[in-house]
């Protein structure tokens, strides 16, 4: 009875799955693909293997095997979603995979039979595309790109991280721009440089400002690991757009802002050396010497859990010495 025969198999195999058996699986799966070359299942027996190999850290593994199904089965539902997760599993691989992962996503987005700009896949697809492109520092097809992807989906749950890449794109272009104009002193592009910088800055702070305000009207505690991070650093990163454009003032009152909502995080420091930075730069050392003052009562008050599971390799005493 060949079709209970595949039914039961195909049933052993989800269960080894679901149960955390995933070299059985991997084996029912593979075992099912061989015997039962022709059936409809073939293409989501490759897919299943390579989440799997993906689920135990074994990149490698899942690769060959997202490859394998888009390859055998490029017309299939399955043998073309292959080629997202084959992306995602690129980029956990690191830089130098980069390219491998952009060449995956674009048959996804350029050139598929199977995924309209409606289906799941391509829209995963596209923002995951402005992720590669932001790691690899190609930042203007990946503001382009990360732009598209939140005015398409404006609803989708990863605009969060989309926004995110999208304010750091236009910061860490402003400040590439910054040293492109160290080189171009003396040319007529300086001031044509300088007024591009700006202006990525000031996007850049949109964004950040737009993506604060979507989340500090939920409960921090509210708040996963995630976007509890985002939460953090756009603090910081707004601040930091206005001190690289001079604007020292409003500059100040952000950083003084994220000092207490940081508080109790390491990270909240670097906010006091840029404060103390802000009365520098207008002319305040009177103002200077009492921040640094505070600064140094906040590293010494902190809770010791604020340096633990640290981002930041600076220790208490390190900070203590620095300032």
């Amino acid at each position: 009875d060949e079709p209970r025969s595949a039914e039961f198999s195909w049933k052993a195999a989800e269960l080894f799955a679901k149960g955390g058996a995933f070299d059985e699986a991997g084996r029912c799966y593979r075992n099912f693909l061989s015997q039962r070359p022709e059936d409809h299942r073939g293409p989501t027996a490759l897919l299943r293997v390579g989440q799997l190999h993906y689920a135990r850290g074994e990149l490698a593994q899942a690769v060959e095997a997202f490859q394998e199904c888009h390859q055998r089965f490029p017309r299939s539902f399955d043998g073309a979603r292959a080629l997202v997760p084959m992306a995602r599993t690129y980029l956990a691989m690191g830089r130098e995979k980069l390219g491998d992962a952009e060449r995956a996503l674009r048959l996804v987005l350029d050139d598929s039979d199977v995924f309209t700009p409606e289906a799941g896949e391509f829209v995963e697809g596209l923002f995951l595309l402005g992720d590669v492109l932001e790691r690899d520092e190609r930042y203007e097809p990946a503001i382009s790109t990360l732009q598209e992807a939140l005015d398409r989906y404006p609803g989708d749950p990863r605009v969060l991280r989309g926004r995110f890449l999208l304010g750091g794109a236009y910061r860490k272009s402003a400040l590439a721009m910054r040293v492109q104009g160290r080189e171009a002193q003396g040319t007529g592009d300086l001031e044509r440089i300088r007024e591009e910088s700006a202006r990525r800055f000031r996007a850049a702070r949109e964004v950040y400002r737009k993506l604060i305000v979507g989340l500090e009207y939920r409960p921090f505690g509210g708040l996963d690991e995630r976007e509890q991070m985002y939460l953090r650093h756009s603090y910081l990163y707004e601040a930091d757009c206005y001190f690289e454009t001079q604007d020292y003032t409003d500059a100040l009152k952000l950083y003084e802002q994220a000092a207490g909502n940081l508080r109790d995080s390491a990270r909240g420091l670097s906010a006091h050396v840029q404060m103390i930075n802000c009365h520098v730069f207008l002319g305040r050392t009177r103002e200077a010497r009492a921040a640094l003052a505070r600064a140094l009562v906040v590293v010494n008050t902190m809770p010791d859990s604020a340096f633990a599971n640290r981002v930041s390799p600076e220790s208490r005493g390190e900070w203590k010495s620095y300032f």
